[in-house]
């Protein structure tokens, strides 16, 4: 029988190898675990959203705002009914709002591009600097997927 330790390692490298592209089969056969514990810690850890968010970066959402509203606007000049008119006026104030909104809060994917950045620095510093261990990485892994987990929680609610 495994002990906690053993189990929580082999779900951070689980979790890795899955933001890294494996598919959850390959990694269950690499790590010698059932698919179906996989999946679970798969589900629990909500691997499938922290992975999305992860490749979403702010300025992309930013530009593809930009982008619809530029066609909403290119649609207007052809619109003659009110309605249509102000729903779509009503949709770029929509757009313009979220843009906003991107510009001055923190969110989801703004947590997991600082760890991101965070992490890769250490890893490179880990090779000079005997302080930085891969004990004290795992400890880093394994507090900021709880962090984003909770903040995925507050957004899905």
């Amino acid at each position: 029988m495994a002990t906690k330790q053993e189990i929580d390692k082999k779900k951070q490298i689980a979790c890795d190898l899955y933001m890294n592209g494996r598919t959850l089969k390959e990694i269950a056969e690499s790590i010698n675990v059932s698919d179906n514990t996989l999946s679970r810690w798969a589900k629990l850890g909500n691997w499938k959203t922290r992975k999305t968010a992860s490749g979403v970066t702010r300025k992309e959402l930013v530009i593809k705002n930009l982008e619809v509203i530029n066609v909403l606007l290119e649609n207007i000049k052809n619109m003659q009914d009110a309605k249509e008119l102000g729903r779509t006026v009503d949709q770029i104030c929509k757009l313009s709002a979220s843009i906003e909104k991107l510009d001055k809060s923190t969110n989801v994917v703004t947590v997991i591009e600082i760890f991101t950045s965070l992490n890769e620095w250490l890893r490179q510093r880990m090779e000079f600097d005997t302080n930085i261990t891969p004990e004290l990485l795992q400890k880093f892994d394994y507090y900021q997927g709880i962090y984003i987990n909770e903040k995925l929680e507050e957004y899905t609610k």
